[in-house]
């Protein structure tokens, strides 16, 4: 894809438009919320997204630096986030994602790499993990690794407020204020986590794991995880 064309096509992907299917997942805050863990207010929904960004820095963005750097270690790193992902939730919404963000980009984009990655991840069985997909399809792209690491770390934040939102956790106002507050944070967990491949991939929130761990079990439920 021309260099040119880069700027629109961030926006694009960044849309919340795109048919990614991350609107459809709460990254547990809605078991965390039915559970009486954290309250409706800005400041508790702030430590939240907060542990979001360390986990999505240490744990997700690894397979992201990874499938990115090293395109043909795209199998063997997909399989490793497999194993990575144990809670079984995590890993189911992880898969979705992951293959609906390979769709769409097959049929907006028409990128004969594309068709290619998604012919052999299906040829090998792969699970096609969120973070692995993401990292190897924005480096077919020719998206920067910054950019791309600040798109996932982005499209992360913004569906787990937007959950918040539609849970009437926080008003749209406040979910606003709360994303701008949390820029700097993200910045620095970007900055911290730009050498870490999948090796070095870690669990820092247990508790986001055991909320999204037990969504299933949960009396109702607008989300999928």
């Amino acid at each position: 894809m021309p260099s040119h064309n880069l700027p629109w096509l961030v926006l694009q992907l960044a849309d919340s438009a795109f048919p990614v299917g991350g609107f459809a997942h709460s990254a547990g805050l809605e078991a965390a919320l039915q559970l009486c863990e954290i309250a409706d207010s800005p400041e508790s929904l702030s430590q939240f997204c907060s542990e979001l960004i360390h986990q999505t820095g240490h744990a997700a963005l690894p397979f992201v630096n990874g499938a990115y750097s090293e395109p043909s270690a795209f199998s063997q790193l997909d399989r490793r986030c497999d194993a990575f992902l144990s809670n079984h939730v995590a890993n189911r919404a992880s898969r979705v994602q992951g293959r609906a963000f390979l769709q769409t980009c097959c049929r907006s984009f028409a990128l004969a790499e594309l068709e290619a990655l998604d012919r052999a991840a299906r040829d090998q069985q792969l699970c096609r993990h969120f973070a692995p997909i993401f990292g190897a399809v924005c480096e077919t792209l020719n998206v920067g690794l910054e950019q791309t690491r600040q798109l996932f770390m982005f499209m992360t934040v913004r569906g787990a407020i937007s959950a918040a939102v539609r849970l009437n956790a926080i008003g749209s106002y406040a979910a606003q204020q709360l994303q701008i507050s949390l820029i700097p944070l993200m910045d620095r967990m970007l900055d911290e986590t730009a050498h870490l491949r999948a090796d070095d991939a870690s669990q820092t929130a247990p508790l986001l794991d055991l909320f999204q761990m037990s969504h299933d079990r949960l009396y109702s439920r607008l989300f999928q995880s």
